[in-house]
């Protein structure tokens, strides 16, 4: 019944790294499931103690979002005691996604293998592909079609592997491909409000927008062959297989820039 009836209070939010119980996984696994309920967010911290690392974690919180089309599912609710799967679909200006927490309840870690099919039931064509990428561990566990197991080693106790899963369509291969953002829970669903790649310039434009200052990077998938030969902020590749690149980025409020790719 949330944004029908109420806005979902999922609890306060603690993120102070002292005089504290909760240790740095647990602190990950709120983020996680409070930034994808889409619900009010209220910090019970005092913030004038917490340090720069700390208030950059309210910020991957701030403005609370909720997907227009969608509402957040526990995926496993009527099987398991604790269910452990939640996930939001999305459909906004970077595309499809699906975002998928997997959690461990338990008192010691845990590995799993699940499928896209375990985590995201409603998808049914197990012809298409899917990109995978890891939040918290920044890294990118690869291409996988419904059916193929998907390797979560050494899930810590009481925390999550969150994973952001996009649709491979005709055109992934073509253009670059938003993967993933540092700067908000929601990898870019959130912030990103212009990604657009002009194939005659071959320039791509990025718009993002989020209220105070803000430093972090994005992640993109480039088409085979292309680089970077231009930007505003610092560029890295990342992964050569995958011509995967990071964008390093720093503003205020709004950010608007260009870059310039090439085909080798």
């Amino acid at each position: 019944m949330h944004r029908y009836f109420w806005i979902n209070d999922p609890d306060c939010l603690m993120i102070r790294r002292s005089n504290t119980k909760l240790n740095l996984d647990e602190i990950k696994l709120q983020l996680t499931i409070m930034g994808l309920s889409g619900g009010q967010i209220l910090i019970s911290d005092d913030m004038t103690d917490l340090s720069e690392e700390e208030l950059n974690d309210a910020k991957l919180l701030i403005p609370p979002y909720s997907s227009k089309e969608y509402d957040p599912v526990a995926i496993d609710a009527f099987m398991s005691e604790l269910p452990s799967i939640y996930m939001v679909e999305t459909q906004e200006i970077i595309g499809k996604r699906y975002l998928v927490a997997i959690i461990n309840w338990d008192d010691k870690s845990v590995s799993k293998k699940l499928k896209i099919s375990d985590l995201i039931p409603i998808i049914s064509d197990v012809k298409k592909n899917y990109y995978v990428y890891d939040f918290w561990n920044k890294s990118y566990l690869g291409k996988f079609k419904i059916n193929t197991d998907i390797d979560l080693r050494e899930i810590k106790p009481h925390s999550c592997i969150y994973l952001n899963i996009i649709p491979v369509n005709e055109k992934s291969e073509e253009n670059p491909v938003f993967f993933s953002s540092s700067l908000h829970i929601t990898q870019g669903c959130c912030e990103i409000k212009k990604f657009e790649f002009n194939s005659k310039s071959n320039q791509l434009t990025i718009n993002l927008e989020l209220k105070g200052t803000r430093t972090g990077f994005l992640v993109m998938k480039l088409p085979h062959n292309w680089k970077i030969i231009k930007s505003n902020f610092k560029s890295m590749k990342i992964d050569s297989k995958e011509n995967l690149w990071k964008i390093f980025v720093q503003f205020k409020d709004f950010l608007a820039f260009n870059i310039d790719l090439e085909k080798n």
